[in-house]
C-alpha cells in the first residue's frame, strides 16, 4: 500500500510512517509514501502560516482548548462569519447554487459582507469563481486557476463567469456543492492542529511525547517517497531529516494551482 495525503493529510501520512505501533514501525506496512502540498520539516513555511509548535505556543493553545476553544478557527479569517463552520457553509452554498443554476443572478451576493460583495450583479457561477479563483487573492487555502468574471453583463444585467484557466468552474462546483466530495470539513479539532504542528519537527522530542505522539521511527524510514508541490503552498525544496532514508522517486514542483 502507498499512503499519501494533501496538506495536513501529507503530514498525517508521514506521521503514520514514523509512528510506533506497540513496537511496530508504521512504515513497515507501506510500499511507499506520497505527499502533496504538505509534509513536515517546514513544509508550510512558504504559506505565511508556519507551524506553531514551540513549547510556549503549545501551552497557550492547549490552555485555549481547555477553556472551550475546541475548534480551529483559521478559516474565519476569510471574513464570512465568526463561527467555526461559517466559511465552510458559505462556500458549500456558493457551490450548490452555481451547480443548480450557474448563469442565474447570484442568490448569495446580497448577503455577502460588504468587503467581499462585488459592486455589480454577478451570476451564481461568477460568485463562486470570485471566492475560489487565485486571481482575486482572498485568504482561501484552496484556490484554483479557473478564469474571470465577464467584462460585460448579459441582457439581464448580470455578469457571468468566463472559463479561461486550467480548471473549469463547472468542475469546481462539483467539489464545493457537496456533500460528497466535500472540499472542507465543517469542523476541525484545534487539538489536531496542535498535534500536527508539533509533528512538523519529525522527531521523538519530549514535547511530542508529552502529547502522546509516537514519532519514534522517523530516522529509519526506507520506503519510496513521491512529493508534489504547487504554487498553492509556494513549494519549497524537499528536505529530509538526518538519517532518514526514503528513496525520493520523484519530486515535482508546479506553478499552477488547481483543486480538481
Amino acid at each position: 500500500m502507498v499512503l499519501g495525503g494533501h496538506s495536513w493529510g501529507a503530514t498525517s501520512a508521514l506521521a503514520y510512517a514514523a509512528w510506533d505501533f506497540a513496537g511496530h514501525p508504521g512504515f513497515r506496512d507501506l510500499a511507499g509514501l506520497a505527499v502533496i502540498d504538505g509534509g513536515v520539516l517546514g513544509a508550510f513555511d512558504g504559506t505565511g502560516a508556519p507551524a506553531q509548535g514551540s513549547p510556549e505556543e503549545v501551552r497557550q493553545r492547549l490552555a485555549a482548548i481547555d477553556g472551550g476553544a475546541v475548534f480551529d478557527m483559521t478559516l474565519t479569517g476569510v471574513g464570512l462569519g465568526g463561527r467555526a463552520e461559517s466559511t465552510q457553509i458559505w462556500y458549500q452554498l456558493a457551490g450548490w447554487y452555481a451547480r443548480q443554476d450557474p448563469g442565474a443572478r447570484s442568490v448569495l451576493q446580497p448577503r455577502l459582507p460588504d468587503a467581499l460583495r462585488p459592486s455589480f450583479p454577478v451570476s451564481n457561477a461568477a460568485l463562486l469563481g470570485l471566492l475560489v479563483d487565485a486571481g482575486f487573492g482572498w485568504p482561501n487555502d484552496i484556490s484554483v486557476h479557473s478564469g474571470h468574471i465577464a467584462e460585460s453583463a448579459d441582457s439581464s444585467g448580470v455578469r457571468g463567469w468566463v472559463d479561461a484557466g486550467i480548471t473549469p468552474i463547472s468542475r469546481v462546483t462539483e467539489a464545493y456543492a457537496g456533500p460528497v466530495p466535500g472540499v472542507w470539513e465543517w469542523y476541525w479539532p484545534a487539538r489536531l492542529s496542535v498535534d500536527l504542528d508539533v509533528a512538523d519537527v519529525y522527531a521523538d522530542t519530549g514535547l511530542a511525547r508529552s502529547l502522546d505522539l509516537r514519532l519514534i521511527h522517523a530516522t529509519e524510514i526506507d520506503v519510496p517517497l513521491y512529493a508534489f508541490g504547487t504554487a498553492t503552498r509556494r513549494a519549497r525544496s524537499w528536505r529530509r531529516p538526518a538519517r532518514w532514508r526514503p528513496t525520493p522517486v520523484c519530486r515535482t514542483e508546479s506553478t499552477n494551482r488547481t483543486a480538481a
